[in-house]
């Protein structure tokens, strides 16, 4: 089994999330990236913030209330970046925490989402973050499954049980290195591949 403890001059979480945000100088982003790309948990948390950028830029803002849509006076301050880099942070924290093994119930316990393959897409986005792996909270079963569908030791960006097409299942998000494009890869309790591919 891999050791999962992360080597002593590897990058942290908060680091690793300056650098995807742009916040280090050139030097330090370059000494930090060099560092990153020797360390695979590095990589899997700067594959999770690439993911999770993608999303978020993806992400419309709700319509304002006819009562409130009028001209804006002046452009909003540049203090968004701030919560945004809490988001990303909080997602390269899960893919550390999956790779630990300290899995918990983020979705909650309850019934599998039923859903069909044309919806899997979108369920996907909406996954990313959460832990509701059921069977494969096991991170030895997890493992075992990911080599069963030829991705082993792939980060884990999120999970959630499902039903897809009356089957029960495991619906898991994976990076895939590309920015704007994850994995979506389903699989039932016996590591079975129900589905198997890259949306964007």
């Amino acid at each position: 089994m891999s050791d999962d403890t992360p080597d002593a001059g590897a990058p942290d979480v908060e680091l690793l999330a300056d650098l995807d945000a742009g916040l280090l100088d050139p030097v330090r982003a370059g000494a930090v990236r060099d560092t990153a790309r020797a360390d695979p948990r590095s990589a899997a948390v700067l594959d999770a913030l690439a993911a999770t950028r993608a999303d978020l830029a993806a992400l419309r803002p709700p319509p304002l209330p006819p009562g409130l849509a009028q001209p804006w006076v002046a452009p909003p301050a540049p203090r968004a970046r701030a919560p945004r880099r809490g988001l990303l942070a909080a997602a390269a924290a899960v893919v550390v925490a999956l790779a630990g093994g300290a899995v918990s119930g983020v979705a909650g316990p309850g019934a599998p989402a039923d859903v069909t393959r044309v919806e899997l897409a979108a369920v996907a986005r909406s996954t990313v973050g959460l832990t509701d792996l059921g069977p494969l909270a096991d991170p030895a079963r997890r493992a075992a499954c990911l080599d069963a569908a030829g991705r082993p030791g792939a980060a884990v960006l999120g999970g959630r049980r499902v039903r897809l097409d009356g089957v029960d299942a495991v619906l898991l998000v994976l990076p895939t290195g590309q920015l704007g494009r994850i994995r979506v890869l389903v699989v039932t309790p016996s590591c079975t591949v129900l589905d198997d591919a890259v949306v964007g």
